[in-house]
């Protein structure tokens, strides 16, 4: 049997020798695909562009990384009968608590003005604040929020989640629903977006949302440059409800030339590097889910497409 890999070009060599010594299988690159009914699993960074009943042995569908949005918005490109497994790594999941844990540091300790200041050749202190006084709110209480939950809390922030149902998590407090993300962004300092790509969280970071948070708050957005309504973002900052963006994401990437996010000073851009997957690992997890799935065993972290994650 053998595997299909799809993803960036400057990834393949690495993925491709990833995968061949987790599983000692062949492994194809797209387009080549070899024989067709050899093919017993597909990993991808997006959707084929050809329809995946073409592999008659076809088990299951892993992605190259945690997000599905771009598979689930063109359902037609991944059957409803083949199951679809979304990358959980622990490697990935801790660089995005540290990402998030950076970024808040970033803000609290205030680099940003400290920035600007040096662009004034300005020398002077800022007022400080200790952790315990600033309260980071958390949109998205699934493994990469609850992990950068735990990590914002040993350094000694409250920290304050929310997700669209309700969830416990030690030492977060939790919120869901609508109340619950009008209150958490009326309490939250700095507010962090981890949430996935939906039809239910599409521009759900809004001029409404920013109206709620406390004069100068901060926003970081790692989830999806789809959760942003990016012309009411800067607006929010134009008029000093919101203090600074730190954004890993954006609508459009890479982000085009021109864009106001560029030169903006309320904005931090990195170029969607707050967790990237490390093959080695990644390779043996998707691995780990086809042994399974020749076992006749459930394959882990399988997508619930009516939930869109």
């Amino acid at each position: 049997m053998a595997i299909l890999l799809h993803c960036q070009a400057d990834r393949q060599a690495r993925w491709a020798a990833a995968l061949a010594q987790a599983s000692g299988e062949i492994v194809h690159l797209w387009p080549q695909a070899g024989n067709l009914a050899d093919i017993e699993i597909v990993v991808a960074m997006s959707p084929l562009p050809v329809p995946l009943d073409m592999f008659p042995n076809l088990r299951f569908l892993a992605t190259t990384g945690a997000g599905v949005d771009a598979f689930l918005k063109h359902p037609e490109a991944v059957p409803a009968s083949l199951p679809l497994m979304r990358l959980v790594d622990e490697t990935l999941t801790r660089s995005m608590a540290e990402y998030v844990l950076a970024a808040t540091m970033f803000l609290h300790r205030d680099f940003h003005r400290y920035a600007a200041q040096q662009r004034q050749q300005l020398w002077r202190g800022l007022t400080r604040r200790d952790p315990p006084q600033r309260t980071v709110g958390i949109l998205g209480l699934g493994v990469l929020g609850l992990a950068a939950g735990a990590l914002l809390r040993q350094v000694g922030f409250p920290v304050l989640g929310w997700s669209r149902r309700p969830k416990q998590a030690d030492g977060i407090a939790c919120l869901h629903g609508a109340a619950g993300l009008a209150e958490i962004a009326a309490r939250s300092d700095i507010l962090v977006s981890l949430l996935p790509l939906t039809p239910d969280t599409a521009g759900i970071l809004n001029a409404a949302l920013f109206a709620t948070l406390p004069e100068g708050a901060s926003l970081v957005n790692a989830g999806r440059g789809g959760l942003v309504r990016e012309a009411e973002l800067i607006a929010a900052l134009e008029s000093g409800r919101l203090g600074h963006a730190v954004l890993d994401v954006v609508a459009e990437e890479p982000l085009p030339p021109g864009h106001p996010f560029w030169t903006h000073p309320g904005v931090t851009i990195t170029p969607h590097v707050a967790s990237m997957t490390v093959p080695e690992t990644a390779a043996r997890i998707v691995m780990d889910g086809l042994r399974r799935a020749r076992r006749g065993e459930p394959i882990p972290n399988l997508v619930d497409r009516a939930a869109g994650y």
